[in-house]
């Protein structure tokens, strides 16, 4: 591995049950119960330490701010541990190298299992700081 720093963006799968109110010519109401899979998008940052053998990171989804721990990231397979700000739960990721997309599944107790799949993308410390703008915006930069 030869960058510390990676920008994180992907989406996650759920098989979730919806309840809702169906109309029926024979009966007018009725309860009804379906199958949806729920489409969540998140993205954020993974950083490892100069020894290389674990990161840590944060995320940011629908559900609100994550962070990452026990990150490990080898050629073609990486791990790590999700813990939401306000949740005590913790879910656990495990993703398989496919050509430039990473594709696996997660599992915590109150989330169940679910697909994800996402995009590392190598970055340098840099990437944060506002050099190089001037190129877009010459000397009009907007702050």
């Amino acid at each position: 591995m030869e960058n510390k720093l990676y920008l994180i963006h992907g989406i996650f799968f759920q098989n979730n049950l919806m309840l809702g109110i169906g109309l029926d010519s024979e009966i007018v109401k009725r309860v009804e119960i379906q199958q949806a899979t729920f489409r969540t998008m998140f993205a954020g940052v993974i950083k490892f330490a100069d020894n290389f053998y674990e990161g840590v990171g944060a995320l940011s989804d629908y559900y609100g701010p994550s962070v990452l721990t026990d990150v490990s990231l080898e050629e073609t397979i990486i791990r790590f541990n999700k813990k939401y700000e306000r949740r005590d739960d913790i879910i656990s990721y495990e993703l398989k190298k496919d050509g430039d997309i990473w594709i696996g599944s997660y599992s915590g107790s109150d989330v169940g299992m679910g697909a994800v799949k996402c995009l590392l993308i190598p970055i340098s410390e840099d990437f944060f700081l506002p050099t190089g703008l001037e190129k877009f915006f010459g000397d009009d930069l907007p702050f």
